[in-house]
């Protein structure tokens, strides 16, 4: 648990203090530690002291990376410990409606604001709680009530407006935490989706990848994405009906793929990905290997007939979820080329034993139970359980299957 009072002890924060400074916790480190996890960083507000006179405390004490004076944000990495911690002044946000997304926002720092005008200012109640000097919370918008509950609940009407990103966030906390998110707070996302359009891709792409990151709940972060109607918003299309790979993925690359495959040709997800939402080099690689995996495998009409009708339905309906054998193939990086042309036998007639050999060598009679045993074997070698060899293939069918 976060030591607050060894914080307030340290001697910058004691000089703060000492010149008039009215210091509190803010934000994400109190909600963490109200939830009982560790803060990943620590920030505080401190009142009724000047930026210069803020600064130049902090400077007798660390390193200052100076943000600027109209944000009134620091950044503090103490001497010798190295310990770091970002402090502000109090502000307000409002919007230049003759821009769009974070360059709208204009932020005015004052240290005479109150703490509780502060709060007011974020964009949920359950990062709009402070603790202060003496650790007593001050919570003026119930954001502790809401924490208890599970409710994710805007501080204002204007959460959104002054900040369309800030749905998103809505979305991967209620998936962080498996929250709800507030009736209220719901509707004003579905009203104000299409504002989404005004932030940039890679941010939408960074609360998407959060949700990954921090282990949120795919499921409920796909739902509320769809039921908002931000989807279409977002993607410029209606998702699919077919939720079963968008659940179940595991990194931004499935995902991303499964949200828009089945609305476009294979072949050009990651063409679309790219323009759209601007994706990175190994994000890419991802969707790519699942396009190859899905356009050449998958749906490979000359393959899938030279397969039993239950292998195609029990194995590759499974694969369409994103299991094993998809993973096997594109998260170890397998050349795709090479799969489909050497490394796995794409039918029966490529398998290293022939129905020849199990009925000279083997003592096999002829017949379907033939057929039955060599599809096994394919099955087995696509999953990776056997290799593709004589002597693999001879031990699997003598340790599973008698001959009449």
């Amino acid at each position: 648990m976060t030591d607050f009072q060894h914080i307030l002890d340290k001697n910058f924060m004691q000089s703060i203090t000492s010149v008039g400074g009215e210091v509190y916790f803010v934000g994400g480190c109190v909600r963490d530690a109200l939830l009982g996890k560790e803060p990943k960083d620590i920030d505080i507000i401190v009142r009724k002291l000047s930026y210069e006179v803020l600064v130049a405390e902090l400077k007798k004490f660390g390193k200052v990376d100076v943000v600027g004076e109209s944000f009134g944000v620091i950044k503090f990495k103490e001497f010798q410990t190295n310990f770091e911690i970002e402090i502000a002044l109090p502000r307000v946000d409002s919007k230049d409606n003759n821009s769009t997304g974070h360059k709208s926002i204009i932020a005015q720092s004052n240290p005479f604001l109150s703490i509780e005008e502060d709060l007011f200012r974020r964009d949920f109640t359950i990062n709009s709680i402070a603790l202060d000097s003496n650790l007593k919370y001050c919570d003026p918008y119930n954001g502790i009530e809401d924490l208890m509950n599970g409710k994710i609940n805007a501080t204002n009407k204007d959460a959104f407006k002054d900040d369309p990103l800030r749905m998103l966030r809505a979305l991967q906390f209620a998936a962080r935490f498996d929250f709800d998110i507030e009736e209220q707070t719901l509707l004003m996302i579905s009203e104000q989706r299409d504002s989404i359009k005004e932030i940039s891709p890679e941010r939408i792409l960074m609360e998407f990848e959060k949700v990954f990151s921090k282990n949120g709940n795919i499921r409920k972060f796909n739902s509320i994405l769809k039921s908002t109607k931000l989807f279409d918003s977002i993607y410029g299309f209606a998702p699919y009906i077919f939720d079963g790979g968008v659940n179940t993925a595991s990194n931004l690359g499935e995902f991303l793929f499964f949200t828009c495959a089945n609305q476009l040709e294979f072949k050009n997800v990651h063409l679309f990905l790219q323009e759209k939402f601007k994706i990175d080099n190994s994000t890419v690689k991802i969707v790519r290997a699942l396009e190859k995996f899905y356009s050449e495998l998958i749906y490979d009409k000359p393959l899938i007939s030279e397969m039993d009708d239950l292998f195609v339905n029990q194995v590759l309906f499974d694969v369409l979820q994103i299991y094993p054998l998809a993973y096997q193939l594109y998260s170890l990086q397998i050349d795709f080329e090479f799969f489909i042309e050497q490394k796995y036998p794409k039918s029966l007639a490529e398998l290293a034993l022939t129905g020849e050999d199990m009925v000279t060598k083997l003592g096999f009679k002829q017949g379907p139970k033939i057929g039955e045993i060599r599809r096994a074997l394919l099955n087995e070698i696509l999953c990776d359980k056997l290799q593709n060899t004589y002597e693999d293939c001879v031990g699997f069918v003598e340790l599973n299957f008698a001959v009449e």
